[in-house]
């Protein structure tokens, strides 16, 4: 007989058949557990647009899986710059098929002339594949144009097997694919393989990504920016990590394609916007190397020229009215757009914590916020409380007295 309680369990799972970059680091920790415990090697296989963090995302399920059992990670990069591998170690080796010879993967061929047998030199990081526990990311597998390469994967999916070495349970095997929709030449496996191994459909989630930015830059508590900050010939960590915060505010607040926009051919000299150029263009900003009156030409540079244009155009309109203006006039936020009331949010509440603005004056900013752009309100009490949470709380028993603000304040801080 059928547990009722287990139906209903099973009546609230969810029925997405899509995973975000965030679930893709969970399910290669999980499966990392399952094969350590098991006694069967796991193949996973994640499809998904260009440029969400597919790649990124490997690499950080390896790094959170050597901090949990305390044990150093080691890549691939650093064993080619000589580095040695400690015993205990957890090893990152990612390889990208689409520029790789067969001779890279399973080795050159060599006569064993006392056997006459056919061998192999085997490749340095199949070796170091089967001697350590190692994550093995396999990257661009769906463009494959070499028809012997593509055997050998089949045989390495299938049997954890390439060439004389067997690599059983001591490596997970990940790939990633792009997807067939977001590119043409994608050639995508025969069903036979995919009923061997996991495949996973990744969607890109930018709510998320927008808040794993802001935890890695730590762009809840922004540095102030000083004189020597606006003088200095490049832009400073200071300066930069305003930027930056400054730009996700604008990308949260606006839908569609200025935070994703993959290109419609395959081929182009036109930077788009993804969550990996994004990324890639903060974190050159945070080198300290990036002068002020290159920033727009870098921006361009990674992102595309319209994103570009998009971003700078909200802060060109923000920058025209001081917040003192709109704590003086809260109705003039009536005429920003909600990626501008973002920003500019953001900076009044930065200005009322270090003036103290009186109560009766910050209030009715609150309010515009709360009737125009709510999201905004939410920045504006996340900076408030970043800044001065002694003056949030000062301002409480005036907020009571609105129930609606108050109530959604009170969500806020759940």
């Amino acid at each position: 007989m059928v547990d009722v309680n287990l139906i209903k369990k099973l009546k609230k799972i969810p029925r997405k058949n899509t995973i975000t970059v965030e679930k893709m680091k969970s399910i290669i920790i999980q499966k990392w557990y399952a094969q350590k415990y098991g006694d069967e090697p796991e193949t996973l296989l994640f499809v998904g647009p260009p440029g969400i963090g597919k790649t990124y995302s490997v690499r950080e399920a390896a790094e959170k899986i050597a901090r949990r059992e305390g044990r150093p990670l080691i890549t691939w990069e650093q064993v080619l710059d000589g580095k040695e591998v400690p015993e205990n170690a957890i090893v990152f080796i990612n390889l990208n098929l689409s520029g790789m010879l067969p001779e890279d993967l399973q080795g050159l061929l060599k006569e064993n002339e006392k056997d006459r047998v056919v061998d192999y030199v085997i490749q340095r990081w199949l070796k170091i594949a089967s001697q350590y526990d190692t994550v093995l990311f396999i990257d661009d597998v769906g463009n494959l144009k070499n028809p012997e390469i593509r055997t050998m994967l089949y045989d390495l999916t299938q049997f954890h097997r390439l060439a004389s070495v067997h690599l059983g349970t001591r490596s997970l095997l990940v790939m990633a694919s792009n997807d067939s929709l977001s590119n043409a030449d994608v050639e995508e496996f025969s069903s036979a393989l995919i009923n061997r191994i996991s495949a996973y459909r990744v969607r890109f989630e930018k709510k998320q990504w927008i808040q794993y930015i802001r935890r890695i830059f730590n762009l809840e508590k922004l540095p102030d920016i000083t004189e020597e900050d606006l003088n200095s010939p490049i832009i400073t960590r200071n300066a930069a990590l305003n930027i930056i915060a400054t730009i996700v505010d604008v990308l949260e607040a606006i839908d569609g394609w200025v935070t994703y926009d993959p290109p419609k051919e395959d081929f182009s000299f036109s930077p788009w916007p993804s969550p990996r150029s994004w990324h890639k263009f903060f974190r050159e900003l945070m080198t300290g190397t990036v002068p002020w009156d290159q920033l727009y030409i870098e921006l361009s540079a990674n992102v595309g020229e319209r994103a570009a244009n998009i971003v700078m155009a909200v802060m060109d309109t923000i920058s025209e009215r001081s917040p003192a203006e709109y704590i003086e006039k809260p109705e003039l936020l009536r005429e920003l757009k909600p990626e501008e009331l973002a920003v500019i949010s953001r900076s009044i509440a930065t200005y009322a914590a270090e003036n103290k603005t009186p109560a009766e004056k910050v209030i009715p900013v609150m309010r515009q916020l709360y009737s125009i752009y709510r999201e905004a309100l939410v920045a504006f009490i996340k900076t408030l409380k970043a800044t001065n949470t002694e003056y949030l709380i000062q301002l409480w028993p005036v907020i009571m007295k609105d129930s609606d603000l108050a109530n959604f304040i009170r969500k806020i801080a759940k």
